[in-house]
């Protein structure tokens, strides 16, 4: 008989043969094996593993082998089954969850709501916005390497990243576990977090979207500008705003993050093709369904265009001048009857304008594009002559009030942006000149009249600061912003001067040597033109080295000086500074420059040996040399 022990009310034990289990022992957890062969485990019976083949399939001679099966996650999911680890389930898993304490922190992200799921962080509250937990992420001073391990974090890391959204930040930190600062939203110093949850149009990829509008406002906008606030940004001020109303402006917005991301890291490339068709798709629909000179229109080509300047750099580009110079016409058109331009559209025409005038002083942008008739309307307000990039049109959009401020986008005032529009039309008037075979005097006055001219007006020409609004969130901006906008613009006017003096030789207008004498011209010598030279390589110097390189850095005036270096040490410092600005920016109009002005040095360099004493000479009659070399390889770059 079974013997019992009674030592107190709630605890006995129960020993003998005869009688229940003992309590105390326990009971040996049978596992599912995951080994054996393929027959025994589609059979689901024991297998004693022997080779080649077991015994239960020798037994039932049944075919033995143990290789790697596989299959599709679909064909799982399909039958019902779970795949992989996730049809793994232990009994010691449920034990644990019955715990109260244990229950706690297992259900911490996963019991409760998102909506009521809250993380605090040395005084950092932060607020889950979506139902479904999304990865955000912030970027302050982030490397493209950081930033690949940042968008990589699993789900067990989701406890240490950050939400973007202005309400989830409730106090400023100083830093955060990775050593990244956290930007706090005050000063004016960035604008309102946006997140795809914000947006009515959300793709099946939430966590791209939201990698990439948090990359493009906190790196992309702060590194455009060198004033940069919700006022002076263009891109805080105008674009950002337009994402959140605008379907065809966010996948925009998207498409330009991409892109600069894969500059970087090349496995971006497949997401930045994906939101170009959908960018394209969605123009199109826009473009059929409403009024083309839409504000989403004109913010999406211009996205278009500047990323086809800055990965491809070729002739594509021109293909969006297209529709600039449609809308130049349209503004033409009706400028009596709707003088008032937006905000938008005057930022997206000062963009194009700049393009569109630097290229003019590269090549003949005009036998580019497909010819139009200029219309009626057109020809009462100007000549019927008048080309599509001349100065009075151009400059008929630009606000007369602040034609000498310096442009915060561009880097120089829209009054020297006329001056080398004048400049680049000289071409036109050297080329009237020699018609017939001959140089008509009367024309050779007025064009030396001309050129007189706009020397005194680059030389006079004084541009200032822009004044910012008393809207704008910083009260002026800071003496060193203050400097370095000013050392923009003055490198873009002294090279401007070397622009005028290259136009003016007589190489360039066509005048023999004999007739030399009656130039009324006054040329630079060898002397100051190097001076010139240096004094714009100097000033370039002290911008590419700063910390900050924006948008509006000077590279149309290092192409120039450039091109006008003599000197073995001007030379050198010229691919110095083009290879410190490739580092910084890596777009492809720096290397484009680049081998142009070297391929121009190795010409004037040949011709000089040919024509020892004298000073080369172009093939061609008002083209300059950088004009017949990216003719003759057939480039058509933006240096703007």
């Amino acid at each position: 008989m079974a013997a019992t022990y009674i030592l107190s009310p709630a605890f006995r034990i129960t020993t003998g043969c005869i009688g229940p289990k003992s309590v105390s022992q326990k009971t040996k957890t049978k596992t599912r094996t995951r080994t054996g062969c393929n027959t025994c485990r589609r059979r689901r019976i024991k297998c004693d593993e022997a080779r080649p083949s077991c015994s239960c399939c020798t037994k039932s001679q049944l075919s033995c082998n143990y290789q790697l099966h596989l299959i599709w996650e679909q064909d799982l999911a399909t039958s019902g089954k779970c795949h992989g680890r996730s049809g793994v389930w232990s009994k010691s898993s449920t034990r644990t969850t019955r715990n109260p304490a244990n229950k706690s922190v297992l259900t911490r992200h996963s019991a409760q709501s998102p909506l009521s799921l809250v993380n605090r962080h040395k005084g950092c509250e932060i607020v889950a916005s979506d139902q479904k937990p999304t990865k955000s992420h912030m970027f302050v001073n982030v490397s493209i390497q950081e930033m690949q391990t940042l968008s990589q974090l699993d789900h067990r890391h989701r406890k240490d990243e950050l939400c973007l959204s202005t309400s989830a930040i409730s106090s400023p930190i100083d830093s955060f576990n990775d050593g990244f600062p956290l930007p706090t939203y005050i000063n004016g110093t960035s604008s309102p977090g946006y997140t795809p949850s914000m947006f009515p149009w959300s793709y099946e990829h939430g966590h791209e979207e939201s990698f990439l509008l948090s990359y493009y406002q906190d790196v992309l906008c702060a590194a455009t500008t060198v004033v940069d606030d919700n006022y002076s940004n263009p891109l805080r001020r105008l674009i950002m705003p337009m994402t959140a109303i605008s379907e065809l402006v966010y996948n925009a917005t998207l498409m330009v993050a991409a892109h600069y991301l894969q500059l970087e890291a090349p496995r971006y490339r497949v997401t930045e093709m994906s939101l170009r068709q959908r960018t394209l798709s969605n123009l199109r629909q826009v473009i059929v369904n409403s009024d083309w000179t839409a504000d989403e229109v004109l913010l999406a080509v211009m996205m278009l265009c500047s990323l086809d300047i800055s990965y491809q750099c070729d002739q594509t580009w021109l293909a969006h001048l297209t529709f600039y110079r449609a809308f130049l016409m349209r503004r033409a058109e009706q400028t009596s009857s709707s003088p008032s331009i937006s905000s938008i559209a005057r930022y997206v025409t000062s963009y194009f304008s700049s393009h569109t005038v630097l290229a003019k002083t590269l090549y003949d942008i005009q036998e580019l594009l497909p010819r139009t008739e200029q219309r009626s309307s057109i020809n009462s307000i100007y000549p019927p002559c008048t080309s599509w990039t001349a100065t009075d049109l151009v400059g008929s959009i630009m606000p007369t009030e602040t034609l000498d401020e310096i442009d915060l986008w561009n880097g120089y005032s829209n009054s020297l942006l006329l001056l080398i529009n004048e400049i680049a039309g000289l071409k036109y008037d050297v080329v009237q000149m020699h018609q017939g075979g001959t140089i008509c005097k009367l024309s050779r006055v007025a064009l030396e009249t001309k050129i007189l001219r706009l020397r005194t007006s680059i030389d006079q020409l004084s541009q200032s600061s822009p004044v910012l609004s008393e809207t704008s969130s910083s009260s002026a901006i800071s003496p060193q912003q203050c400097r370095m906008l000013e050392a923009i613009a003055e490198t873009y006017q002294l090279a401007a001067l070397l622009f005028l003096n290259e136009s003016s030789t007589p190489a360039f207008l066509g005048i023999s040597s004999t007739s030399d004498s009656d130039l009324s011209i006054p040329l630079l010598d060898d002397v100051e033109k190097q001076n010139q030279v240096r004094a714009v390589l100097n000033i370039i110097h002290d911008i590419v080295h700063q910390t900050k390189m924006p948008v509006s850095w000077p590279l149309w005036a290092l192409f120039i000086a450039g091109c006008c270096a003599d000197q073995e040490e001007d030379r050198v410092m010229v691919l110095s500074l083009l290879h410190a600005a490739q580092q910084k920016a890596p777009y492809e109009n720096i290397p484009q420059a680049q081998k142009v002005i070297e391929l121009v040095w190795n010409w004037r360099d040949s011709q000089l040996e040919r024509h020892t004493g004298g000073r080369a000479r172009s093939a061609r009659v008002a083209c300059y040399d950088w004009e017949a070399i990216m003719d003759l390889k057939g480039w058509r770059p933006s240096f703007a």
